[in-house]
């Protein structure tokens, strides 16, 4: 059982924009590393590791915008390949 917590933050939060940046440059970022597995499954390769997907993609505006640690975790939730195992197992 996995326990989850779920905050609401309004419009009017002083933090509002700094979250909400955040979350845009993290989504943007995912969404990279999820094109490049993609199109290396496509072509019929082996998928990325984390380091090449580092490697990729460091020099992005994203991945730059945020902190190292943010950038590295959102790597590290990179699902596309448990997917793509999922979806060839069946």
């Amino acid at each position: 059982m996995k326990l989850v917590q779920k905050h609401l933050i309004k419009f009017n939060h002083k933090n509002y924009s700094v979250i909400d940046k955040l979350g845009f440059l993290s989504k943007n970022l995912y969404n990279c590393a999820v094109y490049l597995n993609r199109q290396v499954f496509f072509s019929h390769q082996p998928f990325l590791t984390m380091t090449e997907l580092h490697h990729a993609l460091k020099m992005s505006p994203d991945y730059q915008a945020l902190p190292a640690k943010v950038s590295q975790l959102v790597f590290s939730k990179n699902k596309f390949r448990t997917i793509l195992r999922r979806f060839s197992d069946h």
